[in-house]
């Protein structure tokens, strides 16, 4: 952040970083879902969610509290693993897929919401928004899917296009958050 020309860090802009990283956490973790067949739609998201991240990375980093926690390192370590996989792959082409990249995604939000959460409230904080944006694809899922798909048994893939099954644990999730 930038305050007439002097760089500010966290400790200054505090709150100002912390709702923008909500915000972003919260816009990743809805579109993401919500637009998993827009392929445009989810990048925009995924974008906003990482520029977030960024933030909050880059304010801990100037006030030199950035920390590189576990499980980030294996993360890191498991995506360089799987990329090198595909120099052995039968299709590499395959073996380079999206899961790739959202495990760069993965990498990157472990990142942000390990500099984040450093309280018990901000903790709360990430429960309250994962449960809320939980709540927003539920309610999307049930006002877009017809009233006589509720009991065939694949609920969750009218929005987005979704495997029940992500509807499923992502709902559970936010449901016990």
């Amino acid at each position: 952040l930038l305050r007439k020309g002097k760089a500010v860090g966290l400790a200054e802009g505090d709150a100002l970083v912390e709702t923008i990283y909500e915000i972003c956490t919260f816009l990743l973790f809805t579109g993401y879902l919500l637009f998993y067949d827009n392929r445009g739609l989810q990048l925009a998201f995924v974008c906003i969610g990482l520029g977030g991240s960024a933030l909050i990375c880059i304010s801990k980093a100037y006030e030199s509290r950035l920390k590189l926690p576990l499980n980030t390192i294996w993360y890191s370590l498991f995506f360089i693993l799987a990329e090198a996989s595909a120099f052995w792959a039968h299709s590499p082409e395959n073996a380079t897929s999206r899961y790739l990249r959202l495990m760069l995604v993965l990498i990157a939000v472990s990142l942000g919401i390990s500099q984040y959460v450093d309280t018990t409230e901000h903790c709360e904080k990430l429960f309250k928004i994962f449960a809320f944006s939980a709540t927003i694809i539920s309610v999307t899922q049930l006002v877009f899917t017809p009233v006589s798909d509720w009991t065939e048994g694949f609920f969750g893939s009218e929005v987005g296009g979704n495997n029940p099954n992500t509807f499923g644990y992502v709902v559970s999730i936010g449901a016990i958050a």
